[in-house]
C-alpha cells in the first residue's frame, strides 16, 4: 500500500493531489463530504493507532490528535511523543488473545473530549463491538463523529491471512487446503502447512470477528442517533469498478497473487453521529438502583 504524502499544502489552504495515497488525507477528505468542518485544532482520537502514523500526521498538519490501542506498538519520535498516546490494560501481551470486560472497559480519555473519533481496518479485530461503541461515544463530543473504516464480512479473500473467502469460511480443513496450496502471509515463512493451519485457526477464534452491515448498525444504534454506512462511490470516488476489476487482473497474472488479491478489497465505511444523551438500559438500571 502507498504510504506517501499525497500532496502538499498551498497558503491558500488548498491541497494539491498527485498520484500517490495518504490514509490521513483520505479520512479528512472522506468528513468533509459529510458536510462536517473539521477546524484547526481538532481533537481527533485514531482508536487502533498502530504505530501512531496517523497520530503523527495529523499533529504536524495542526490537529489535536491522540492515539489509542491494546498494546503500545508507537514509533515514537521522541520521548515526548508518549503524551499523546494511550493503552487499554491487557490480559495477554499477544493481541489476538487480548480480552476486555465489558462492564469496565473504557478508552482512557475524559468524557466529552473529542471531536472526531476515527479507525481503520480495526472493527474486524473488536470480538465484542458493543462496549467500543459506548465508549467512543462517550469521549465523543455531542456534536462529535466517529468514522470508522472497516472490510466487509464478504470479501474474496481475507486481507489479514490471504486466505479466500476466510473472513466467514473459517473451517480447519478450508484454511489448510489454501495454506497448502500457498495462501499464507508474510509472517507464517519457515513453518509447516499444520503450523500455519493452527495458527490461522486460532486466529479466526480470538482475533478476527467480521460482521454484517446490520449487526453493526444495530450495535452502533444503541449509542448514536445517526448511523450511516455510506456508499462505495463516496466512500471511495475517484476508484470505479473498472479500476478494481483492472487490478483484480493485474493480481491474477502476477506473483504473490493471494496477497495481490487481498489488497485489491477496499473498505466500507460506518458514520456515527449525535450520540444519545441516555439509553433506556441506563435508565432502567438507574431506577433498579435507586429502587
Amino acid at each position: 500500500m502507498l504510504r506517501k504524502a499525497l500532496g502538499k499544502t498551498r497558503t491558500s489552504g488548498l491541497i494539491r493531489l498527485n498520484e500517490a495515497w495518504d490514509d490521513t488525507l483520505h479520512i479528512l477528505l472522506f468528513i468533509n463530504r459529510l458536510l462536517i468542518t473539521v477546524k484547526p485544532g481538532a481533537r481527533i482520537l485514531d482508536f487502533g493507532c498502530g504505530a501512531g502514523k496517523t497520530v503523527f500526521k495529523l499533529r504536524d498538519m495542526g490537529f489535536d490528535a491522540y492515539g489509542f490501542d491494546i498494546h503500545d506498538y508507537v514509533e515514537y519520535r521522541s520521548d515526548e511523543d508518549r503524551q499523546w498516546f494511550r493503552f487499554s490494560q491487557s490480559t495477554s501481551q499477544q493481541s489476538s488473545a487480548f480480552t476486555i470486560d465489558p462492564e469496565t472497559y473504557s478508552i482512557p480519555f475524559e468524557d466529552n473530549f473529542f471531536d472526531v473519533v476515527h479507525s481503520t481496518s480495526v472493527l474486524e479485530h473488536v470480538l465484542d463491538v458493543r462496549p467500543m461503541f459506548k465508549e467512543c461515544a462517550r469521549v465523543l463530543r455531542r456534536d462529535g463523529v466517529a468514522v470508522h473504516f472497516y472490510p466487509d464480512k464478504y470479501l474474496l479473500v481475507e486481507p489479514h491471512l490471504y486466505v479466500p473467502l476466510a473472513s466467514f469460511v473459517q473451517f480447519k480443513a478450508w484454511l489448510r487446503f489454501w495454506i497448502w496450496l500457498g495462501a499464507t502471509n508474510e509472517f507464517q515463512d519457515g513453518r509447516t502447512v499444520s503450523q500455519v493451519s493452527d495458527a490461522y485457526k486460532e486466529y479466526t477464534r480470538t482475533g478476527l470477528c467480521y460482521r454484517t452491515r446490520r449487526e453493526l448498525g444495530s450495535a452502533a444504534s444503541e449509542f448514536f442517533d445517526d448511523v450511516q454506512f455510506p456508499p462505495r462511490r463516496f466512500t471511495w470516488p475517484s476508484d470505479s469498478r473498472a479500476a478494481q476489476l483492472q487490478q483484480i487482473r493485474k493480481a491474477l497474472a502476477g506473483n504473490d497473487v493471494y496477497k495481490q488479491l487481498a489488497l485489491c478489497s477496499r473498505l466500507s465505511s460506518l458514520v456515527c453521529e449525535r450520540k444519545k444523551r441516555y439509553r433506556p438500559s441506563d435508565i432502567r438500571a438507574a431506577l433498579w438502583k435507586t429502587n
